[in-house]
């Protein structure tokens, strides 16, 4: 029976346990935390950069689109669930499949090694000694070491407070405080719309090709949209009718276009390229001057950010929305998943020259994670258990080195996929037929078929 050590107990990790368990194997899950939830359970205290979630937080991606397969997410109010609700999702999720004696928590794993006998050596703070693994599934996520560019830093040395966003909790103490946001991801963008609303002075950062996403598209969520489109429209096609779904729904929202078009989405919207951002208020308050959108830092003069484009903003506190280092310090080297900076991971999964070591939930997903995350799962708890067979180690670095050079020349982001055809690329590896076939048990007159539930067989 093979013997897998998870780390971690969010969607990844559970999913992971689950089709371990399924597929005939002994999944062990090993969680710092008290309860399963990751990156969705709240740490009032700010204290763990690993529980970046803050007191407002909510999905990014609705209901209907989010769950699992066969594992519908509950109605509730409002279409996009709020931490607590996600937190009581993976709770049932744990009880659904039974995985409650297979989870260790208020267990911190200080060191995995790989052995020459190709086991695998866990130390964790809860034994005495060593625990022999057969496989290694890290499922903890990118939230680990804050990555804070030394621009920051150095103002901070002039006297501004400076702040990363996963110790971000409520917008109280900052009141009346000139703030700038540098990064406009998800959570950089509401942080600054909440800190707007609370009376702060807030200026944002943001590169260039930036698109913030409505929530909804004409009282739709807009992931409705962008699954159908998805499914049913070629690529490009389906890339340019959203794009103008987009500009429709900020028109009617009263958005000054115009405005709009200066300081965010300069560029034609492009799923590989473009940062996207889902919010409903940070368009409107930019394009009434609300709410200052800044372009790439230049640097600082004392407490005053610069950008590249020679504007000034006077600060008291920077708020860096500005990622994580794809660090894991309780691996060796060797075993780190990034190769110069970039992900380096066959199909994002698995590392190409360490046998019997994955990684879950480590590539930027356009569309819902939780169920990407679970047939990522499904396919590395196959290989685990030997029901399926990874190519030979060569094979593995040529198609990582191939498609890292192939994304750097056309200049797309490495480590971002499209939901459905990324799915659909780990079907083909667990041979779950033709996508024809899942197409076609789609409804056409359903409003947002559920991906998940394509995988089922």
């Amino acid at each position: 029976m093979a013997r897998v050590a998870i780390i971690g107990a969010g969607a990844s990790g559970l999913s992971m346990a689950r089709y371990v368990r399924e597929f005939g194997g002994e999944p062990v899950i090993f969680e710092r935390g008290d309860a399963v939830g990751g990156i969705w359970r709240f740490d009032a205290s700010a204290a763990d950069a690993a529980r970046p979630a803050y007191a407002s937080l909510r999905t990014n991606t609705s209901r209907k689109v989010m769950g699992f397969a066969g594992a519908p997410f509950p109605d509730g109010p409002g279409d996009f669930p709020d931490r607590g609700e996600v937190e009581d999702y993976l709770a049932a999720y744990q009880a659904r499949h039974a995985l409650k004696d297979c989870g260790r928590f208020g267990a911190t794993v200080q060191a995995i090694e790989p052995g020459p006998d190709g086991q695998w050596r866990l130390s964790c703070s809860e034994a005495s000694g060593p625990e022999v693994f057969d496989s290694v599934a890290v499922c903890s996520g990118q939230y680990k070491e804050p990555a804070i560019p030394s621009m920051y830093q150095e103002a901070q040395r002039n006297g501004v407070e400076l702040l990363h966003s996963a110790f971000y909790r409520t917008p109280d103490a900052f009141a009346g405080k000139r703030v700038l946001v540098a990064g406009v991801g998800n959570s950089g963008a509401d942080i600054a719309v909440e800190l707007c609303k609370a009376g702060a002075n807030v200026a944002i950062s943001a590169p260039s090709s930036t698109w913030v996403i409505p929530k909804h598209i004409d009282g739709v969520p807009y992931d409705h949209f962008l699954t159908n489109l998805a499914i049913r429209e070629p690529f490009k096609i389906g890339q340019g009718i959203f794009e103008g779904m987009i500009r429709r729904e900020y028109e009617r929202r009263g958005v000054d276009l115009d405005r709009y078009r200066s300081l965010l989405g300069r560029a034609p919207l492009d799923f590989s390229r473009s940062r996207m951002t889902v919010n409903d208020d940070l368009p409107k308050l930019a394009s009434a001057g609300e709410l200052q959108v800044l372009s790439k830092g230049l640097g600082f003069e004392g407490r005053a950010f610069i950008d590249v484009d020679g504007r000034r903003f006077e600060c008291d506190v920077v708020i860096t929305a500005t990622g994580f280092r794809h660090h894991f310090p309780f691996l060796p080297q060797a075993c780190q998943p990034t190769n110069g900076g970039t992900l380096a991971l066959y199909k994002h999964v698995f590392h190409p020259t360490v046998p019997g070591l994955c990684f879950l939930g480590m590539c930027g997903i356009v569309g819902a994670i939780f169920p990407a995350v679970e047939l990522q799962a499904r396919w590395a708890a196959s290989c685990f258990t030997r029901r399926s067979v990874l190519p030979g180690e060569g094979q593995m670095v040529d198609a990582v080195q191939t498609h890292n050079a192939m994304a750097a020349m056309y200049k797309v982001r490495a480590a971002r996929v499209l939901q459905v055809d990324y799915m659909e690329t780990l079907a083909w590896e667990l041979g779950l037929g033709t996508s024809s076939k899942r197409k076609a048990l789609i409804n056409r007159s359903d409003d947002c078929p559920v991906v998940a539930d394509m995988y089922l067989n």
